[in-house]
């Protein structure tokens, strides 16, 4: 029987969305009619039947991917608990999280990098599949399928420890944050043929919420200022939260997300200008952006009220 797997999990999602009655609502933007998206149930979200189930992948056990990855998302949603849930501050007052949180959270970010729609039609250009097209009966997002598995199987526990092992800065962005079907971002590096050292290379950016992130520098960003060659608390202006979100568009495979009430940036995204896509099924006529990030390290101790991680000018007072 085919099931319903969610790309970018609910427990993530449900931190760009909105409570309305007992459920929670997610602006979900086509890519390719940004800005313009309605508002949907986080259950609807990325959910794509049978994504990670195969019989082929092993006989006895034919869920194993998605059990792993079910077991990785309970495993850090209390370090996003912890990172984003202070009842007065924005940002945590202890940094960094104790190392069981690290872990969990290393792993959840390695997974999101490795589970994505996008992660797979890469994968299908490295393999046997690629030039051929999808047999019949096969629908073209499970294209490929099994080589995906097999190939986060084979991945993620070195990609988790590469990320653990790199700087942590968690960060408040005054521009209002995207989030997308491909959550983590690796700039500069997002399709490269070796994934574990592009991560290790390049920087790696997660929006947490619709003002908070995680960056995880790269040597280059780092390498002018030696606070943020260890764990740090970061802090980006308007102009460098719109280059994330920038970022955060070329990336995305199909769409991206928005709080509803998060409205900020409708005319202020290049929507032209996207990463080439590594499905082989789509002409690619772009070149994307190249990403150089210099951003204020904070103090140890600096702090911001939580208010202003909901706070925002009423709608059309909004540009």
């Amino acid at each position: 029987m085919a099931s319903k797997d969610h790309t970018v999990p609910q427990m993530y999602l449900r931190r760009f969305a909105e409570k309305r009655r007992q459920n929670s609502f997610v602006e979900r933007v086509s890519v390719e009619s940004y800005p313009n998206g309605p508002a949907v149930n986080v259950r609807n979200v990325g959910a794509i039947d049978s994504f990670y189930w195969s019989r082929n992948f092993t006989k006895k056990t034919p869920h194993i991917v998605e059990e792993l990855l079910g077991k990785i998302e309970t495993a850090a949603t209390p370090a996003f608990n912890i990172i984003l849930d202070d009842h007065d501050f924005a940002l945590p007052r202890k940094w960094p999280i104790p190392q069981k949180h690290r872990t969990s959270l290393a792993w959840w970010m390695a997974a999101q990098i490795l589970r994505t729609t996008r992660q797979r039609a890469r994968v299908v250009t490295t393999t046997d599949l690629a030039g051929l097209d999808p047999p019949p009966n096969i629908k073209r997002a499970n294209f490929g399928r099994d080589e995906h598995l097999s190939y986060i199987v084979q991945n993620i526990s070195k990609l988790a420890a590469i990320l653990f092992d790199k700087p942590w800065a968690v960060g408040f962005s005054d521009c209002c944050l995207l989030s997308s079907d491909v959550p983590v971002l690796v700039l500069n590096g997002q399709d490269d043929k070796d994934q574990l050292l592009a991560a290790a290379y390049w920087d790696v950016f997660l929006p947490l919420d619709p003002h908070r992130f995680l960056l995880l520098p790269s040597l280059g960003t780092r390498k002018d200022d030696y606070r943020a060659r260890a764990d740090h608390l970061a802090k980006f202006p308007g102009g460098l939260g719109l280059a994330m979100v920038q970022a955060t568009f070329d990336a995305a495979d199909k769409i991206v997300l928005r709080h509803p009430q998060h409205r900020l940036l409708h005319g202020k995204v290049e929507v032209d200008a996207r990463l080439p896509s590594p499905d082989p099924f789509i002409a690619n006529e772009t070149s994307g952006h190249a990403y150089i990030i210099n951003y204020e390290v904070l103090p140890p101790t600096a702090q911001i009220w939580k208010r202003w991680a909901h706070e925002h000018a009423p709608a059309e007072k909004q540009t």
